[in-house]
């Protein structure tokens, strides 16, 4: 196995495949956490044989989310964090990037809300950004593919992915190209159509639309930013399926 893959997945890895616990029958996975891990909150909130791998490469935002720093909690009020009692339990957060291409370190951005509040914003990337979000530091991190999970993922237990949410800050559709032919195995895609202009480099949002539906995905909701997709051959499975998306 690739060091790489081996190091940043070893909290989830068992005879060098990805571990799931019996007691749980679903897993999501959520990949731009930020300090607070909202989804997952909501998520594990409502499905108690769900389980939650999270995926975030920021030290900042990684440190705050994990320690569960008391203080942030404190000044963000109107936030949704995860609960702690989820870490290591129902919910895995993942030390690392997502994208395409082969495993390697990046340069990563930690960006802050304006030169005056250097207080974390959650739009950090692996892409420079523009003038509207100054930099608080830059880190090199290690960056992975989602097929390099899925290629570890324990299938014959869980035949299928019910959501993928994505929030990566213009890196979205590369993580989608990364899951290769694995597209197939997810019911509900959730995606950032939008960076509104954070970065010297913005995805296209059309270009999502036409790559999904090669995989039979179907966009069933646009709102605040993010566009949710079906795939149509999960049909049998909505039912058993929760979604939900919270944008803080």
């Amino acid at each position: 196995m690739n060091e790489i893959i081996k190091k940043v997945l070893s909290p989830i890895l068992k005879n060098d495949k990805i571990y799931i616990d019996p007691k749980f029958k679903k897993i999501k996975i959520d990949v731009g956490l930020s300090i607070n891990a909202p989804n997952t909150e909501y998520w594990l909130r409502n499905e108690n044989d769900l389980i939650v791998i999270g995926f975030e490469p920021s030290s900042m935002c990684f440190d705050n989310l994990t320690l569960l720093n008391e203080e942030n909690r404190n000044k963000y009020t109107e936030y949704v964090f995860v609960s702690k009692e989820r870490l290591n339990d129902s919910f895995f957060p993942i030390k690392c990037a997502l994208s395409s291409g082969e495993p390697r370190y990046q340069k990563f951005y930690n960006t802050a809300k304006n030169k005056d509040d250097k207080s974390l914003l959650g739009c950090s990337s692996l892409y420079e950004p523009s003038h509207r979000l100054p930099i608080i530091e830059t880190e090199n991190v290690p960056v992975i593919s989602l097929s390099n999970v899925f290629n570890l993922f324990p299938w014959e237990e869980i035949s299928y992915i019910d959501q993928l949410k994505i929030d990566a800050q213009g890196s979205d559709f590369n993580i989608l190209i990364g899951a290769e032919d694995y597209l197939n195995n997810i019911a509900y895609i959730t995606i950032e159509n939008s960076t509104y202009d954070f970065y010297k480099k913005e995805d296209d949002s059309y270009k999502f639309d036409s790559y999904l539906k090669k995989y039979s995905f179907e966009k069933i909701s646009e709102t605040g930013g993010n566009s949710t997709y079906l795939n149509k051959n999960h049909l049998d499975e909505v039912n058993k399926i929760k979604f939900f998306i919270e944008n803080k």
